[in-house]
């Protein structure tokens, strides 16, 4: 005999529902331990947000994937029955497990009393975040049950919060309905358990807050705009220390030139044969196309060795490690859809691809490390939906880099915009693994690093501790920073300035002024692969008075 079916509603406000409750109704129907029973419909009036996001919607969401989530869709065509929510005896009648609450109306919760479970729905604010101008939006899985006077916590995380409100509840209901999904899985499985998270509350925004909102979105929106106008970009640098990362005087590091046109970010180091080698994304401002370069420290100077690596898609990230004698890479390459591991041929320049270690998966900023007699993959994985996904870390285990992966049982082991997303890996005095995460700001990717160790970490659980926190107040004027690795006693991180570099050769006017004049050091014409000089490091308080 087949076993019984978890049987779920649906309530909405109206027969015409958003996207993303139409893919949840289209997940049910196709789902073999989940039977979508009916749609229970709960009218209400459109509140201020509502109008909000209708207007926005109308005028600002016509690309950048959001098009298709601001319409909304008739869900009859896929709902076998439509109950009023006033016919409480007709919903009890229908012997639901559980209602999902994809609406705003809560009188609709004392619907509770007539199913197994109780009522699961996603609770979010969206709006005051953006005013507050707050980097994240938090959101939290919710169930009402009869037996409990208060809500309690199935899932809790956060996304990076959007500059405009249509464009913030598309990117969170995007994702939070995605664990919506898996939390429904749990509760048809019989897994599911309470967390300790406070659930969130959204209010109606006053009139006030609706002129902040305004306002500041305004300024922002303005300030942005300026930027692009002034042809200012983000020049990011990368600084050297000869000292561990606990203890590294960041205002004393000294500070790599960058290359011609170009910025340099994502710094790691490898000690082969005695020589410290630096490995970097190299990124020109003419291709708009980042590849890995290498520098060799020689002492007060770097010598850049050149461009080492190279693909049709843009690449970051190029950590490498040693592993029985040899050299490997995992650089990022998100436009690849996977993560490749790459074998030094000819060190430091020469570099093969042996193994795609992850396939068809929007991965990025990777890190390998050998721990407690298993080797483990840490890797951000961006999920479907529009909006920057840098919440939901992933790990992966096996017993050697080149073997076979397998997916950690909590993955993601963490999702939260604030620290999901890896910004390079240290260890502490006993040898333990830190992961540094990038922190980011409102609508700015990069505001700062936090390092957090690893306290446990097994195929079944993770754990882990902030330890420290890298703000960007080391050099004058600083923007940002959100990159930090420590090898052999050295520390290497970068930062970030919003500036205008010249590029020249694009105007007349440019080639006939002086190149010097008013120009930030490093922005000369590209060098070329086969070239190799050697570059002075730069004084960081002689930098720091320049800028």
């Amino acid at each position: 005999m087949p076993k019984r079916k978890y049987r779920i509603g649906l309530i909405v406000d109206a027969p015409e529902v958003a996207k993303w409750v139409q893919d949840l109704a289209d997940w049910a129907n196709a789902h073999p331990a989940i039977e979508l029973v009916a749609v229970v419909v709960a009218p209400t009036s459109e509140g201020l947000l509502d109008k909000l996001f209708r207007l926005e919607s109308k005028l600002l969401c016509r690309g950048n994937g959001y098009r298709s989530h601001a319409a909304r869709q008739p869900i009859g065509a896929v709902a076998p029955l439509q109950v009023e929510a006033v016919h409480i005896d007709r919903v009890a009648d229908l012997n639901l497990d559980a209602l999902v609450h994809c609406g705003r109306n809560r009188s609709a919760e004392r619907l509770a009393d007539v199913t197994r479970d109780g009522i699961v729905s996603i609770s979010s604010d969206g709006f005051g975040e953006i005013v507050a101008g707050r980097a994240e939006t938090a959101f939290t899985i919710d169930r009402v049950r009869r037996s409990r006077e208060i809500p309690e916590t199935l899932f809790s995380g956060s996304v990076a919060t959007a500059l405009l409100y249509a464009w913030n509840m598309i990117a969170l209901q995007s994702r939070a309905f995605h664990y919506l999904r898996l939390t429904l899985e749990r509760l048809a499985a019989g897994r599911a358990e309470a967390i300790a998270a406070t659930p969130r509350v959204s209010t109606p925004p006053t009139a006030g807050a609706l002129l902040a909102y305004v306002v500041r979105t305004g300024q922002r929106s303005i300030a942005k705009m300026l930027r692009r106008l002034l042809g200012q970009e983000f020049n990011w640098r990368v600084a050297v220390s000869e000292h561990p990362w606990a203890d590294c005087r960041f205002g004393e590091a000294r500070v790599v030139p960058n290359p011609p046109n170009a910025f340099l970010a994502d710094p790691f180091t490898i000690t082969v044969d005695g020589a410290t080698y630096l490995f970097v994304e190299e990124f020109p401002y003419d291709t708009r196309k980042g590849v890995i370069s290498a520098y060799r420290f020689d002492g007060a100077e770097a010598a850049r060795i050149g461009v080492v690596l190279e693909e049709p898609y843009h690449l970051s990230f190029p950590f490498v490690f040693e592993h029985k004698g040899e050299v490997y890479m995992v650089p990022e390459g998100g436009g690849g859809r996977s993560v490749k591991l790459y074998k030094s041929a000819s060190f430091p320049a020469g570099w093969r691809e042996v193994k795609i270690l992850l396939s068809d998966v929007p991965a990025v900023d990777t890190l390998l490390f050998e721990h407690d007699s298993r080797w483990w993959m840490l890797t951000t994985i961006q999920g479907d939906g529009p909006g920057l996904n840098n919440a939901e870390l992933h790990a992966f285990h096996a017993d050697d880099p080149l073997g076979e992966w397998t997916p950690h049982e909590q993955n993601p082991i963490v999702m939260d915009a604030g620290k999901g997303r890896n910004g390079g890996f240290v260890r502490d005095s006993g040898g333990q693994p830190c992961r540094v995460a990038q922190v980011p700001g409102f609508t700015f990717y990069g505001a700062g690093s936090a390092v957090y160790r690893i306290d446990e970490l097994t195929p079944e659980s993770y754990r882990e501790t902030l330890v420290k926190r890298v703000e960007p107040s080391f050099f004058a004027k600083l923007d940002g920073t959100h990159h930090l690795h420590c090898a052999g006693g050295m520390t290497v991180f970068d930062f970030v300035r919003v500036e205008r570099p010249r590029r020249p050769g694009r105007r007349l006017l440019t080639r006939l002024v002086s190149r010097r004049m008013d120009a930030p050091r490093g922005f000369e014409p590209r060098l070329t692969e086969s070239e190799s000089v050697v570059l002075p490091l730069d004084d960081g308080a002689a930098w720091e008075a320049a800028g």
